[in-house]
């Protein structure tokens, strides 16, 4: 893959566990995490040659009851992580493919862990790399923006976690619906093991997900 963005809307309901917002081991090898234990701070780790590294974290730790927008996006050579639309950071980086394991939201498919305790809102997927004012534009309109171009898949958890975008409906394990930022959202208890199992979404050399 040459390039790709991640991006979503969580919010917590603790930050004393190892959380992971969202998980794709089929193409890229990526884990966006909403709390990394070793630092209590949002990160984002790829699949570099056989191992999972830490690329980008965000200078404090979150908050819970508090919702935010985090996005990350790799170019084929550097990382770089944003949150509530602005730059936190940026690290040059090589990436391997995921290793097939799945894709999911609210845990790491790889080590069947990892589970999100809060809510998920609003996650989108894209066949190209979004631009920093693209990123912007959904931090400040919310799921109400109008959805860039390309779209793969969108999973809006309006009650159910059907893809908006097209045939790459989620399969849901445990997740219920609450208030979001903006509509419905996915609530996840991590003791409950909740999350959603993805499809492969073949995304091709470029792709978003947001």
């Amino acid at each position: 893959l040459s390039s790709w963005t991640v991006c979503c809307w969580f919010n917590l309901d603790t930050t004393n566990l190892n959380q992971v917002l969202i998980g794709l081991e089929d193409n890229i090898g990526m884990f966006m995490y909403a709390v990394d234990n070793a630092s209590n701070v949002i990160s984002i780790k790829q699949r570099d040659g056989g191992s999972y590294t830490r690329k980008v974290t965000s200078e404090g730790a979150p908050e819970t009851d508090k919702w935010y927008f985090v996005a990350a996006t790799w170019d084929g050579s550097t990382t770089t992580a944003y949150l509530d639309g602005n730059r936190i950071g940026s690290e040059s980086s090589s990436q391997s493919n995921g290793n097939g394991n799945g894709d999911g939201i609210g845990n790491n498919i790889e080590q069947d862990g990892g589970y999100f305790d809060g809510s998920v809102s609003d996650v989108r997927v894209y066949n190209r790399a979004l631009s920093p004012q693209e990123i912007a534009l959904l931090y400040e309109q919310g799921a109400q923006a109008a959805p860039p171009v390309d779209g793969v898949a969108r999973y809006e958890f309006e009650g159910d976690v059907t893809d908006s975008f097209g045939s790459n409906d989620g399969t849901n394990n445990g997740a219920s619906f609450v208030d979001g930022y903006y509509g419905q959202a996915g609530s996840f208890v991590a003791s409950n093991s909740d999350y959603v199992d993805c499809p492969d979404l073949s995304l091709g050399s470029n792709y978003a997900i947001s």
